[in-house]
């Protein structure tokens, strides 16, 4: 098949205006071809073309890769945020239970591993079942550790230790500003 000058400067002209699709439709109208010969052939006029005469440049493997980088990013940076606002949730909740509660003292009743303390509030005895579990243990049978107790509902404690106040915020806190920073970088960079 034989193009003239005429029919390679109509496909360059849709070429340099960023327009491939056009081009591809344009040849396989004029030469009644199918669309991958199409395709190929304004591939093969694109390569004959000096680079500087593209006025957009077309559709790269790079622009896609910087577009999923940045989407990445994004995401990345929203998980971290929502692990900030539940650490900040939770640390405020846990300040305020510390703030307002009746300080109290409990007494490990059993299981030291996955404590179950015992507490009175207004001549009432109530349990505590701890949510969290060490091993080894971090008490022992009888042991007395300190409580904050809601005073408008007994059964909500806050025992006050590390482990119970603070550790749980450390590691979404953490987490989710690691997350948010490398999110924040990816989402830059890219």
């Amino acid at each position: 098949m034989a193009v003239t000058e005429d029919q390679k400067q109509k496909v360059k002209e849709l070429l340099t205006e960023g327009r491939k699709i056009e081009a591809i439709k344009w040849l396989r109208e004029t030469f009644n071809i199918g669309l991958k010969e199409a395709k190929i052939l304004a591939e093969h006029v694109a390569a004959e073309m000096d680079p500087s005469e593209f006025k957009s440049p077309s559709f790269t493997p790079k622009t896609r890769k910087d577009r999923m980088g940045k989407r990445i990013g994004g995401i990345f940076a929203v998980i971290g945020l929502i692990m900030l606002g539940f650490a900040i949730v939770d640390a405020s909740t846990d300040y305020k239970l510390a703030g307002n509660g009746i300080e109290l003292n409990g007494k490990v009743i059993s299981n030291p591993a996955q404590p179950v303390f015992e507490y009175k509030v207004n001549e009432s005895i109530y349990h505590y079942y701890s949510i969290t579990s060490s091993s080894p243990p971090s008490y022992y049978v009888g042991e007395v550790v300190t409580l904050y107790v809601d005073p408008e509902n007994p059964t909500r404690v806050l025992v006050n230790t590390f482990t119970d106040r603070w550790l749980l915020e450390a590691i979404l806190g953490g987490m989710g500003l690691i997350f948010t920073l490398v999110g924040l970088t990816v989402n830059r960079v890219s």
